[in-house]
């Protein structure tokens, strides 16, 4: 039987690929468990650049394996409601903790569907580049839900607070080009052209001098909650760190010697 994950480390990229296209990649807590501890180690291994989601097939990703929910329904309401609020804190927010503080760029490659869990890859992704049979959407409240991946928390911080309301009340589809206008995606491709513009995009990431790139992210993540003196105390520190790296000398040699620079990753 393949395995519902694909995990893969190359080059300076790290990689997942939902694998289970017969079932639009659906997740179960398995496979959440499983991807949490692979994401665990990417901040410590020295290696990874940039991390890249995937799916496998016609579809990203679209949410929780709901047919293994459905014994629940079986338990009164306080066992419900323990069980459900269990599983959301050790599985589903523990993952997306675990996504939110990497420090490579992540991004995500959409095509198809990307529900629930799966717009929630995209929301947590520093780029998110979609086919234009990208279809995304939040339906949790027409399954008697509300969000519980932190979709209430990035969403809004995407595309405002009056957009996040239509979006999660609502729970509609959203095309590739409304996607893009909302600003959930950084691009919208042809389908059969999603694959060469994610390897360009994730090629340009691995080759780019990590210290620098980390440091980009670090600062625009920070950027939202800091105020402007402590953005400038932020920036000093993370620029420093730069030109201690023989990356950042790599760079000025290039420069002068009117050649492109290759970096290291020192």
């Amino acid at each position: 039987m393949p395995e519902p994950i694909l995990f893969e480390k190359s080059q300076g990229v790290a990689s997942i690929t939902f694998n289970r296209p017969e079932v639009r990649n659906a997740l179960t807590l398995d496979m959440c468990r499983a991807l949490t501890d692979f994401i665990a180690g990417l901040n410590e291994d020295g290696q990874t650049r940039v991390f890249l989601l995937r799916g496998n097939g016609p579809d990203f990703c679209s949410g929780a394996d709901l047919r293994g929910m459905t014994d629940i329904t079986k338990f009164p309401p306080a066992e419900r409601r323990a069980n459900v609020q269990r599983d959301v804190i050790e599985v589903s927010q523990t993952l997306f903790n675990a996504l939110n503080i990497v420090k490579a760029p992540i991004v995500s490659s959409v095509r198809g569907y990307a529900i629930g869990a799966g717009i929630q890859f995209a929301l947590v992704s520093d780029l998110v580049i979609a086919s234009e049979t990208a279809k995304l959407s939040i339906p949790l409240v027409r399954l008697g839900h509300t969000v519980d991946h932190g979709e209430s928390y990035f969403l809004p911080r995407k595309v405002g607070a009056a957009r996040a309301m239509q979006i999660m009340l609502l729970g509609e589809f959203i095309t590739a080009e409304q996607a893009e206008r909302f600003g959930l995606v950084n691009w919208v491709t042809p389908d059969d052209a999603l694959e060469s513009r994610t390897a360009e995009i994730v090629k340009t990431l691995a080759e780019s001098p990590p210290t620098a790139t980390f440091g980009m992210k670090a600062l625009l993540r920070n950027a939202s909650t800091a105020t402007l003196e402590q953005q400038f105390a932020l920036e000093v520190e993370a620029v420093g760190n730069c030109a201690a790296t023989q990356d950042f000398v790599e760079a000025m040699t290039a420069v002068r010697e009117k050649r492109k620079p290759v970096f290291t990753g020192r």
